[in-house]
């Protein structure tokens, strides 16, 4: 991904369907509680949002708070009619929230997309999950490809993951360790542990 600059670790994930129950572990990051920020597409559900502020609150161990929705500007769009590039709506994360000097989470039920390398060819306008800077404040996540089945806890899953890589955290191999890279095989996301392996969790503390 020479051509992403530092913008990590695409959580590209393919869907299929799901069953089961999560568990969750406590990650603690920060000495002092930090605050991340929330914010949200205007046709994305307010009660959606606090939910995910209450599952980052319990895994990361930090405050949150909600910012006004906003709207997807043009410029992030791409050729491919409703798909918006994933990129380019970090770097308009970046320019708008540059004052906050905190991590900013945008939630949205847009279609997202980012040219992905995968099994040695660069797939354009490659559709995913989430989008987050690798150490950085800001993270975009859609629930446009969850379906209808389960959503809150598939929305829970990616949002940690993509938190995550804003902690400084790459993909790892470890199995179910939330941070594993589905390498756009599609996995169970609702069905695996909000957890992270010892390796990840050292990185952290």
């Amino acid at each position: 991904m020479r051509n992403l600059q530092k913008i990590v670790m695409v959580f590209a994930l393919a869907f299929c369907a799901f069953a089961g129950d999560s568990k969750t572990s406590k990650a603690k990051v920060t000495a002092a509680k930090e605050t991340i920020f929330v914010v949200y597409s205007s046709s994305f559900s307010p009660d959606m949002v606090m939910k995910m502020r209450k599952e980052i609150e319990q895994f990361y161990q930090v405050k949150t708070k909600t910012l006004p929705p906003v709207s997807l500007p043009k410029k992030t769009m791409t050729a491919i009619e409703g798909r918006y590039q994933a990129n380019r709506i970090l770097d308009w994360m970046k320019e708008k929230y540059r004052n906050k000097n905190a991590k900013v989470l945008l939630l949205t039920n847009a279609d997202i997309c980012t040219d992905r390398e995968l099994n040695g060819k660069v797939l354009r306008n490659y559709r995913i999950f989430g989008l987050g800077t690798r150490p950085g404040n800001f993270c975009v996540v859609t629930i446009s490809r969850f379906g209808n089945k389960k959503v809150e806890k598939k929305l829970a899953y990616v949002v940690l993951h993509e938190l995550g890589h804003n902690y400084g955290l790459e993909h790892c191999t470890t199995p179910h360790c939330m941070m594993k890279d589905a390498q756009g095989k599609g996995v169970n996301i609702e069905n695996e542990p909000k957890q992270f392996c010892k390796k990840c969790r050292k990185i952290l503390n």
